[in-house]
């Protein structure tokens, strides 16, 4: 069985170019309804002591369809290369900032405040491509 979240599910409905049609098994009870997978995010989000399991209505045509466990997004990795992407430059410009108010420290300063702004724009880099691989 296979765990999937939000994200996992879109990509592979749209690689597949299923519709967004859902069928749901809440702990081993089926129901007949169909769901997006926005209303499966919330109701797994209400139901958080519950096992959501999810199959595409297409999927569910073919003899050997199996069911997906739905489990919350993780997006703590990718929450906290974003926070460093902003956090860890800013403290770099603080200190070229009193860098520059000593005098015979002002020439480090525009180091330092270079260094800062390619530091920042390698950590938005890699929280994009963080970002992208988690997708």
């Amino acid at each position: 069985m296979k765990e999937v979240n939000y994200k996992s599910l879109l990509k592979w409905r749209m690689g597949f170019n299923y519709p967004d049609q859902w069928y749901v098994s809440i702990d081993g009870t089926s129901s007949e309804e169909i769901f997006t997978l926005d209303q499966i995010k919330h109701m797994n989000e209400n139901l958080q002591d519950s096992s959501v399991f999810v199959m595409n209505q297409k999927q569910a045509e073919f003899q050997d369809a199996e069911w997906f466990l739905y489990e919350d997004d993780d997006d703590g990795t990718v929450t906290c290369a974003w926070v460093f992407a902003f956090v860890v430059p800013i403290v770099g410009i603080i200190m070229a900032i009193t860098f520059y108010a000593h005098p015979h420290r002002k020439k480090h300063a525009t180091n330092i405040l270079v260094t800062s702004i390619f530091m920042q724009i390698l950590l938005i880099v890699g929280a994009t491509l963080l970002e992208i691989y988690l997708l």
